[in-house]
């Protein structure tokens, strides 16, 4: 049963309309923001419910939510102190009366269930994905992402009424900081009609024709181990280097020079390409002859939803969340369990 459903019944059962806050930072446009998306668009126009999503950040999420008809408050944090932000959220919350506010990543996660607590109400949050301290920390030791990360894990053993699970891989890791029965998987799910309409936009990107392009889409950050699909892509490039074969790595985030240097010393810019973020990535994967994942875990990437629905091939290392989705391979491919 995906979220909405579950919310639906929830709704029937109590026989009147419920509340549903949804709180979230909305300054990217990755993963997590993908699916508040699709699980907000449609939530706005379900029966019995009431839906009211606060970002903290203008941007791609803010905009296609207002496209269909979904109502969105922003508190601008670059234009706000935190002070005034948790004060406005709890006026919020006090005048529309959320049954739930469900909160995405650190901060929210932390705002949202004390508001919660203070008004009275219950707060969930869902865990998109395991985020390594590292990638709260940007370079150097920084002591404010360790009492981040510190008031997240409080917050959520003794605020927030449960943690959903994308998927059973990730809720095997946050067994290990959660109690289990906190834990509940609720898979993400994607508009099919959506991501094949987005596909269908126009394609400014440059994608050689007659060329086998191989694609990554994500974050540049350790996790995602851009450094190993680097190293499969020159492999690959040193034992075919006469084959139309190309590489295209679109995404950004702080290790992305690390590759641009790698890329331009071994002299390879023909054949890799560093696009950097794309705000609909829908068009490119639809040209796209693979989908490759090299991240050491995932939650349930939505990129892995978008090429299945755009029929794109996918070849992955062996993550459990993604096998579940590939049909342990009848649906997809993987690299062998010996790649590091």
């Amino acid at each position: 049963m995906n979220l909405t459903k579950a919310l639906q019944n929830q709704s029937a059962i109590q026989g009147e309309p419920m509340n549903i806050m949804q709180l979230a930072s909305g300054d990217l446009w990755a993963g997590a923001e993908v699916q508040l998306f699709h699980l907000s668009k449609r939530l706005a126009h379900t029966r019995n419910l009431n839906l009211l999503v606060v970002l903290l950040n203008h941007g791609q999420l803010e905009s296609e939510l207002k496209k269909y008809g979904v109502e969105v408050i922003v508190l601008d944090e670059s234009q706000m102190s935190g002070l005034s932000i948790i004060k406005k959220i709890y006026s919020l919350a006090k005048k529309f009366q959320p049954d739930i506010i469900h909160t995405h990543r650190h901060k929210e996660n932390i705002v949202g269930s004390l508001v919660a607590k203070l008004i009275g109400k219950k707060s969930v949050r869902t865990a998109h994905g395991v985020t390594e301290l590292s990638e709260l920390s940007g370079e150097g030791f920084n002591l404010r992402p360790f009492i981040t990360d510190s008031m997240d894990k409080i917050t959520a053993y003794l605020l927030q009424k449960k943690i959903i699970a994308v998927s059973n891989e990730l809720k095997e890791r946050l067994s290990k900081n959660y109690p289990i029965k906190k834990i509940e998987v609720i898979e993400n799910s994607i508009d099919i009609e959506y991501v094949i309409k987005r596909s269908n936009e126009s394609r400014d990107l440059f994608i050689v024709p007659d060329g086998f392009n191989i694609a990554f889409v994500g974050r540049f950050v350790p996790v995602k181990r851009v450094d190993l699909f680097y190293a499969i892509a020159k492999a690959v490039l040193s034992a075919n280097s006469t084959k139309p074969i190309y590489f295209h790595m679109l995404g950004e985030g702080p290790i992305k020079k690390d590759i641009e240097v790698k890329i331009v010393a071994d002299g390879l810019q023909e054949r890799i390409h560093l696009h950097g973020f794309i705000e609909n990535v829908a068009p490119v994967l639809a040209q796209m002859e693979l989908l490759l994942f090299t991240s050491d875990h995932e939650g349930l990437p939505m990129t892995l939803l978008e090429a299945m629905t755009l029929q794109v091939p996918v070849l992955s290392r062996e993550l459990p969340s993604i096998r579940s989705v590939l049909c342990d391979g009848s649906c997809g491919y993987f690299v062998g369990s010996d790649i590091v």
